[in-house]
């Protein structure tokens, strides 16, 4: 079983996954880790998590971005509206 736990997350690429994908590896590594017998494997499998949840941070980054750049887009439009029927009284922030 190390052997195939080795080579998946040796050649695990880390920067692809999707959200899913990360959850999925990160409750399998949660599940395994007490498991194991040695520092090292637990070394290792640790930097993986560590992997795991970097990429998660980026996925997140990523929604959030795109979630300020929606609302400024409407905002955009909403200031648009108001300019174009003369709403003043409509506060936008």
């Amino acid at each position: 079983m190390k052997g195939l736990l080795d080579y998946i997350f040796d050649n695990l690429d880390f920067d692809q996954l999707s959200r899913q994908e990360v959850k999925d590896y990160l409750i399998y590594l949660h599940e395994i880790l007490p498991q194991l017998s040695s520092r090292n494997e637990e070394r290792k499998f640790i930097f993986s998590l560590i992997k795991l949840n970097e990429r998660l941070i980026t996925l997140n980054n990523n929604v959030i971005t795109a979630t300020k750049q929606s609302i400024n887009r409407n905002n955009k439009n909403l200031n648009f509206i108001k300019n174009k029927y003369n709403l003043s009284s409509l506060d936008v922030q």
